[in-house]
């Protein structure tokens, strides 16, 4: 329901804001299939995997609340929101730094897609916390509290969706989109710590780790890219899809080496 909100919001008011910008018709029709369909298509793989792991322990976390064990509640949702995060943070930042190539492999080259793609990315996050956190809240019976967030969150998408894409195009709709799935994620984990008494101080040094390991195995992953680019053409399918490959499976390794 989230994504169809958003994807509404994107509908009703994309092309008007880019008119009155000056964008053309032809560009603006380029840009709606990118911003819409072939961008977000590819960030929904990262976190379908990641979510569905991670979705994975809710019966437990359920369990675990409704027996009032919160040292078991504590640990098993620690588990499942670590578990998310190492898969879903250098899998898009992964599928950011590799882009180009990316975009290329699956719809040809595109200035544009390869701009938003990267900018869309890192949002993979936040729809995968969202997915959690709601079930999170629905599995301890505070879905309406899910609702609230949504809306919360919905309503700012439609506040600076055209605003913010008068000032930055077609990236201005992913900002706004970020932006609203922030503020509903930041009230699903307000709400889960004020109503469970969830502590997030494990979470968040875990999360910190996670993240230099995945800014460790970006930087390895770009200067690789830019190697790769000396010898491949990164315009062409064939040569994307390589680099894709190669990159991919050593930035995997690195990640998975320094990890363990």
């Amino acid at each position: 329901i989230s994504m169809s909100m958003y994807q509404l919001v994107d509908n009703l008011t994309f092309t008007r804001a880019m008119a009155s910008i000056g964008q053309g018709k032809e560009a603006i029709q380029s840009a709606v299939g990118i911003l819409i369909f072939t961008t977000q298509k590819l960030v929904l793989i990262p976190n379908t995997l990641a979510t569905s792991l991670s979705i994975a322990l809710i019966p437990v976390i359920t369990s675990a609340y409704m027996k009032r064990d919160s040292s078991l509640f504590q640990r098993h949702l620690t588990q499942s929101l670590q578990g998310l995060f190492f898969i879903i943070i250098p899998a898009v930042m992964g599928m950011s730094v590799l882009a180009s190539p990316l975009y290329t492999a699956f719809y040809g080259f595109s200035e544009l897609g390869t701009e938003v793609l990267a900018a869309y990315a890192p949002v993979a996050i936040l729809f995968a916390l969202f997915s959690v956190t709601a079930a999170v809240l629905q599995g301890t019976n505070y879905q309406k509290y899910t609702v609230l967030s949504l809306l919360t969150g919905f309503l700012c998408k439609l506040t600076f969706n055209i605003p913010l894409i008068q000032l930055f195009e077609t990236r201005g709709a992913v900002y706004a989109t970020a932006f609203g799935y922030l503020v509903t994620c930041f009230l699903n984990l307000y709400f889960i710590r004020y109503f469970t008494g969830y502590r997030y101080h494990l979470l968040v040094k875990r999360g910190v780790g996670i993240l230099i390991l995945s800014c460790i195995m970006y930087v390895a992953v770009l200067a690789l890219e830019n190697l790769l680019g000396i010898a491949i053409n990164p315009e062409k399918r064939f040569g994307s899809i390589l680099t894709v490959i190669i990159c991919g499976v050593i930035g995997a390794g690195i990640y998975g080496y320094l990890a363990y």
